[in-house]
């Protein structure tokens, strides 16, 4: 494939000839360049992909440490504490869920009457869970 000069005409009149680039040429070029800066570019995103990876991995291990101290904090605030649950309220005194505790305590659980009166909380609470279910703590 032969390419032929361009003819180019000056002010005076004249012309030059000036060769001409070949339009193959100029397309490699420029698709040389693209991939050039593509590359580039894969190699910054890539670097960004692995930092922002590293960062979750860590954030990831610092989350699973402080659920485990989380729980272990829980587990220690709640060691002397017990949950009752499926434990009906007296009807003659609803608002008294000490007294069903202990009238538990001594029917279904067996324990002498005289060790639960020795028996003292310091606080008794009924909860109620999201199926309003009552519970005692």
């Amino acid at each position: 494939m032969s390419f032929e000069p361009s003819k180019k005409r000056t002010r005076d009149g004249s012309t030059e000839t000036e060769p001409e680039t070949p339009p193959a040429f100029a397309t490699s070029t420029a698709t040389t360049i693209e991939i050039d800066t593509l590359a580039l570019e894969n190699r910054e995103l890539k670097g960004t992909v692995t930092n922002l990876s590293n960062q979750v991995n860590h954030l990831t291990s610092e989350n699973r440490i402080m659920k485990e101290k989380i729980l272990d904090l829980q587990c220690r605030s709640m060691r002397n504490n017990l949950i009752f649950s499926g434990i009906p309220l007296p009807i003659s005194t609803p608002d008294d869920p000490e007294k069903a505790v202990k009238e538990f305590m001594q029917s279904s659980l067996k324990i002498p009457p005289e060790t639960v009166n020795r028996i003292t909380f310091h606080r008794v609470h009924r909860l109620t869970s999201k199926d309003k279910k009552s519970h005692l703590l």
